[in-house]
């Protein structure tokens, strides 16, 4: 989350790196920014990756009536449990 973070200043949701993270910090006018990167729902552990860091995990997104704002909820899965991020 923090890479993308810093590559685009702007907020993004990064699927592609199996692992949950935050990111937030304040923008040039200090309003918060938040990146976000989502575990995932494959094998932690294929033939081409046997060692990495992922973690099981997903993300929920709410896109509010005005259509500008959105509420992003990530939760990570362990032990079978869903847990917040």
């Amino acid at each position: 989350a923090r890479g993308a973070h810093l590559k685009l200043g702007r907020p993004s949701l990064t699927a592609h790196g199996h692992k949950t993270s935050t990111h937030s910090e304040p923008d040039l006018y200090h309003q918060e920014t938040q990146s976000w990167s989502q575990g995932c729902l494959s094998d932690l552990h294929p033939e081409f990756a046997r060692l990495n860091k992922w973690n099981h995990g997903f993300c929920t997104i709410e896109v509010h009536k005005d259509g500008h704002e959105f509420s992003l909820n990530n939760y990570r899965i362990v032990g079978g449990k869903v847990k917040p991020a």
